[in-house]
């Protein structure tokens, strides 16, 4: 531990320091965030083996000029398929029950709606 870190925590009288960035900012990759969501519905569409990894997503926009870093492709990428995964399906699992019979527990609710979308 460094001797400014040891003052820093002496002098403030806490002992936890986090560094929390609120946006991460993407300059370069601005002018691209159309044409990178154009490639990933047309991807989605295809089954998981035949897509492209954000590598080979990255290589596709340096072909067309694209002068950024992988790691923003990549950020941006992992972002866009996070959120279209809580959307993969929409399943009706109709709630009635047998007269007599317990609810289901909502872990059996979430079990059969996964196996309606498969």
């Amino acid at each position: 531990m460094s001797r400014a870190t040891v003052r820093k925590v002496i002098r403030s009288h806490k002992t936890e320091f986090k560094y929390a960035r609120g946006v991460q900012p993407t300059p370069k990759l601005g002018d691209w965030v159309e044409v990178l969501t154009e490639i990933l519905e047309q991807e989605s569409k295809l089954p998981k083996r035949e897509r492209r990894s954000t590598q080979r997503l990255f290589e596709e926009l340096r072909g067309r000029g694209y002068d950024g870093a992988h790691d923003s492709v990549h950020r941006f990428v992992k972002c866009w398929r996070d959120e279209r995964a809580g959307f993969r399906c929409h399943a009706y699992v109709p709630m009635s029950f047998a007269p007599g019979k317990p609810t289901s527990s909502t872990g059996a609710t979430r079990r059969s709606r996964s196996k309606a979308c498969r």
